[in-house]
């Protein structure tokens, strides 16, 4: 008997398509998955509320509505006092439009910094900035009159989260079910990693949210930028974007300085409080409130985030590191895809050899997916078989 082993061109076939008909469904059905996948997030955050109240003697159905009722005074609280703040910056917005004129201070500032010519730096202004007041107003009015969409998907989202909490043991025994009875408990157990890594998460950035809001409103606040609130908790919350939405969520606050002040110092002040700011929060916030618990790599995180950009714009953006750290969970308790969590997480460049060391065996191979076993039984000739 002799055991040889082919690629298998049909096996290859089947998983490409496999793999596009997948990607290609999540691009065409993201109406249906964005909501749900926020759902899901939420869920797991509330889910420890929920027991809290069950074991306090309410059924489910009540002690998810006690949930959802706390959850919505402290969304409407906040969104109330940013929104009030929003509506000023847009009732007010004539009066952001300031003639050059006014800037003549910031321009002999420049001019004495950099020495860069007046005359340049006006026309750059005028060009660039100056345009932005505009710019800023129709921005948050447009961010008003799209208020009727975003309630109503949040609408879904909170529909989508109460029915998997009311049913979320049927859904948990269904998935056991579908494994023998000895890998049970091991697969509960893998349910309970992810259960905890998204919690952790989700709380995590919560906290540190509520830490960088504070902070940039306080700094803000000190250098003398009205509407210090409102600006400090939007570059806060724009850190829900993993590594680049601090970036982005300082952006409008520099450029309504520079709009609205009359001289170089103010912009200047806001440019070095947001990058301390970010400092702390890249090497102290981040790293003790929301600790280890998503371990994956830089390069796997904005892969994943292009990956999400492309698929479902902002949102697959905010969701894409929660995810793929849900993924990676998976893959650490999967024998055959032990060396893409591996290869995940962020402490790989400590473990370079550990591919040649521990995963060289075949059940670790790709090519072990494609390759198809050819049994040949070399058969006696007749005449042997009748002597």
């Amino acid at each position: 008997m002799e055991q040889t082993n082919r690629l298998s061109i049909q096996r290859i076939a089947h998983f490409l398509l496999a793999i596009t008909l997948f990607f290609y469904i999540v691009w065409a059905a993201q109406d249906i998955l964005i909501p749900l996948g926020f759902a899901i997030l939420l869920a797991f955050m509330l889910q420890p509320f929920v027991v809290f109240w069950q074991k306090r003697g309410l059924n489910r159905v009540l002690a998810i509505a006690v949930t959802f009722v706390m959850m919505m005074c402290v969304i409407i609280g906040a969104v109330f006092l940013l929104f009030t703040q929003m509506a000023s910056i847009v009732a007010h917005a004539e009066n952001i439009r300031i003639s050059t004129d006014e800037l003549s201070g910031l321009y002999l500032w420049i001019e004495e910094t950099f020495h860069f010519p007046r005359e340049k730096s006006q026309a750059w202004l005028k060009q660039n900035v100056m345009a932005m007041g505009d710019d800023i107003s129709a921005y948050f009015g447009m961010l008003l009159s799209s208020s009727t969409a975003f309630i109503a998907n949040f609408i879904v989202v909170l529909t989508y989260c109460f029915l998997i909490l009311l049913y979320r043991t049927a859904f948990k025994n269904y998935i056991l079910s579908q494994f023998y009875r000895d890998r049970k408990e091991d697969a509960l157990q893998v349910m309970r990693q992810i259960q905890e890594i998204a919690q952790k998460y989700l709380y995590g950035l919560g906290l540190v949210i509520v830490i960088l809001g504070t902070l940039n409103t306080l700094g803000l606040w000190a250098i003398g930028l009205e509407y210090s609130y409102f600006w400090g908790f939007f570059a806060a919350f724009m850190t829900i974007i993993p590594y680049i939405g601090t970036f982005i969520g300082a952006i409008l606050p520099i450029i309504y300085s520079i709009i609205t002040s009359s001289g170089g110092w103010q912009p200047f002040m806001v440019v070095i409080m947001f990058l301390a700011v970010q400092q702390i929060e890249g090497n102290f916030i981040t790293p003790k409130v929301v600790g280890s618990s998503v371990k994956i790599n830089p390069l796997a995180a904005l892969l994943a985030m292009f990956i999400g950009w492309s698929l479902w714009g902002v949102s697959g953006v905010i969701m894409a590191l929660p995810f793929v750290a849900i993924f990676k969970v998976i893959c650490d308790n999967i024998t055959f895809l032990n060396p893409i969590g591996k290869l995940l997480s962020s402490d790989i460049h400590y473990h370079e050899q550990i591919f040649f060391q521990k995963y060289r065996g075949e059940e670790y191979s790709w090519s072990s997916m494609f390759k198809k076993k050819k049994i040949e039984v070399l058969i006696e000739p007749k005449e042997s078989k009748e002597k």
